[in-house]
């Protein structure tokens, strides 16, 4: 797969400039939108991602995976998560951290999150028509302002600024790879087995909170539907949605 990078100085979310793009058909599959500034940076559930002018990668880009089924969506969430995590893990690679996939879709360098993906598909009948997906990577910022518990950025290890053109292509290449995998030849049971495997906190013991309030848990699987299964001390499990359980960081 071939990516166009588009750059812009300055938008409210990249995430909301494609969408105005596509109705106007002036944006294809594999065109990938980075912004310098956000105004208005997109996160999950409606929370806005902090960050410094030109210090942090902030882009969208558009896929159209005409052989995944919208039922089987979250495929799209592993492949990119996957792609993500190993790129960090380069760049970190000679610094003893844990670099992992906090579920669904963000990264985390041991308890604190370095990356975060949001998801916005278009379905048409059984199928996913396209997605767009937008991705915040921490990489030079070295103070964050907002409320946000946890951020951490690339140079905080490496003590050095990174070129972050360089780690876009690179990046991309990775997502290409992955993605190709999946559409061409359809290897979906191996990209869940190396997401399971990757995910913050698997088969371990830790505290969670969900509506009937704090518990001792163990992640142990997702479904079909990328639904996270945690197994609790109780000895029953329960399938959560996104946001209908809390990771317990104290």
């Amino acid at each position: 797969m071939k990516f166009n990078i588009i750059k812009i100085p300055r938008l409210a979310s990249t995430n909301s400039y494609m969408q105005e793009q596509i109705k106007k058909k002036a944006l294809q599959e594999g065109d990938v939108v980075r912004a310098l500034f956000q105004d208005k940076g997109k996160g999950q559930g409606g929370n806005n991602w902090e960050s410094e002018y030109g210090k942090n990668l902030l882009f969208s880009m558009i896929l159209e995976p005409k052989t995944i089924d919208a039922s089987q969506q979250f495929i799209l969430t592993q492949l990119v998560s996957l792609a993500l995590l190993e790129e960090i893990k380069e760049f970190l690679v000679s610094f003893n951290i844990d670099v992992k996939i906090k579920w669904p879709n963000d990264i985390y360098v041991d308890n604190k999150k370095i990356a975060g993906m949001l998801f916005q598909n278009s379905i048409k009948g059984n199928k996913i028509d396209y997605s767009i997906v937008g991705i915040g990577v921490n990489i030079n910022q070295l103070k964050f302002l907002s409320s946000a518990p946890n951020p951490i950025s690339i140079i905080h290890f490496t003590k050095k600024l990174t070129d972050i053109d360089m780690f876009l292509n690179k990046l991309l290449s990775k997502i290409g790879k992955e993605y190709d995998k999946v559409t061409i030849h359809q290897n979906k049971e191996l990209l869940k087995e190396r997401y399971v495997n990757s995910l913050f906190r698997f088969n371990s013991w830790h505290n969670y909170s969900d509506s009937e309030g704090i518990f001792y848990g163990k992640i142990i699987d997702i479904d079909e539907y990328g639904r996270l299964i945690v197994l609790k001390n109780t000895g029953k499990q329960k399938v959560y949605m996104h946001k209908e359980i809390g990771f317990d960081f104290s």
